[in-house]
């Protein structure tokens, strides 16, 4: 049993099916179901969930906190300063979010990244196996999930196309179009493996913009 488990959660927070009701209406059945399968977690910061080369075995959702996901590097990637930076960082969430290594979720083979907590943080989460379960009982939560998927997979697919094709101050400028608040909740150095731009750089782009609004 993982050390922050702290068990069933009999009182679930309404949000979670707001989430998924963005994508498809739940009867009362299915979401009395799906809370009876949730698991309540109270994280510090820098907990692990998900460790690289093991199998991602339950899906969260994030109630209170900051998420981050990531892969180690072997070496320094930022050659702009002589701070050690030994992964980057692949994904970001928080409040409101759902978020698992889908890859490895999915497939139920071992993960090629890892998840950790950036701050507390208070989660839920569901296992595999009563998932599988819950899409065969009721379909307009499977419906819902393939939903949540695909838009998963869109914000995948337009943070790509960001780091191709636009320069390090307009990555950073569409990451505080779409993220207000991230920048003062992360450290500078994940933020820049996120958005593939060295910290010297983003340094000095967040200090243009500073003096752009004074």
């Amino acid at each position: 049993m993982s050390p922050f488990f702290l068990g069933t959660a009999p009182f679930v927070s309404g949000e979670i099916f707001e989430t998924i009701e963005r994508y498809a209406l739940q009867t009362d059945d299915c979401k009395i179901a799906f809370a009876k399968c949730l698991d309540i977690h109270s994280l510090s910061e820098l907990e692990l969930l998900v460790q690289e080369g093991h199998t991602n075995d339950r899906m969260y959702w994030i109630e209170s906190g900051l998420v981050r996901s990531f892969y180690d590097t072997d070496t320094d990637t930022d050659t702009d300063t002589d701070t050690d930076t030994n992964d980057i960082t692949t994904g970001l969430y928080q409040e409101g979010d759902f978020f698992c290594v889908f890859s490895s979720f999915f497939s139920q083979k071992p993960s090629t990244e890892s998840i950790c907590t950036e701050e507390p943080s208070v989660l839920y989460s569901i296992g595999f196996e009563d998932l599988q379960r819950l899409f065969g009982l009721y379909p307009e939560l499977s419906h819902a999930f393939c939903g949540l998927y695909g838009h998963l997979l869109e914000l995948h697919h337009a943070r790509a196309a960001l780091l191709r094709y636009r320069t390090p101050h307009e990555r950073y400028e569409a990451f505080l179009a779409h993220h207000p608040n991230l920048p003062n909740r992360l450290k500078v150095k994940h933020i820049a493996s996120y958005l593939g731009i060295h910290r010297v750089t983003l340094c000095k782009i967040r200090k243009q913009l500073t003096h752009k609004k004074a």
